[in-house]
């Protein structure tokens, strides 16, 4: 019984350090898109022809998700009232697919330097790693349909034993 009490206070805490987690995390993103909201709202474009140059995207922090930068971008681009046939000129990352003439490797590279611009990272280990998460997800779901889920499907089996090996080493991890 002790065991089972026990159990449900780590459970209980670790909850209650998620649930901490999440509230920074959207406090976070709340900031972030009043600010955007506030600028797009002090500096609007011109209705004759709405600016691409004019508005800096939020720059990359080590707390950020790819998601976020997605629906940030597009929280932007709406309040800033740019045309979607347009959102392709400031990032044409999302759009990005491997064409069957092309190889993987230019592929990578093309998404690796339009992401680049489009974060814009700074130095730190965090923005980093940031930046070659977004760039995996987007080369993954710009492969061909037959390579891609031939990606997923192995891209699953490697981390699994990687996490095994770093838990067998540092098991306190």
């Amino acid at each position: 019984m002790m065991g089972e009490i026990v159990a449900m206070h780590r459970e209980q805490a670790a909850a209650k350090h998620q649930l901490e987690a999440l509230h920074m995390q959207t406090e976070q993103q709340t900031e972030l898109l009043q600010d955007l909201l506030t600028r797009a709202n002090a500096a609007p474009a011109p209705l004759s022809s709405p600016s691409l140059h004019a508005v800096t995207l939020h720059k990359m922090g080590e707390a950020d998700g790819p998601q976020m930068f997605v629906e940030i971008f597009e929280t932007t681009a709406a309040a800033c009232g740019w045309p979607m046939a347009e959102w392709a000129v400031r990032h044409g990352f999302r759009e990005a697919r491997l064409r069957s003439t092309d190889r993987p490797f230019i592929f990578a590279q093309q998404l690796r330097e339009a992401a680049t611009r489009w974060l814009q990272p700074g130095e730190s280990a965090g923005e980093g790693r940031m930046l070659e998460l977004v760039n995996l997800k987007q080369f993954v779901e710009g492969l061909l349909a037959g390579t891609s889920k031939w990606m997923r499907c192995r891209h699953l089996a490697p981390a699994v034993t990687l996490a095994e090996d770093h838990l067998a080493v540092h098991p306190s991890d």
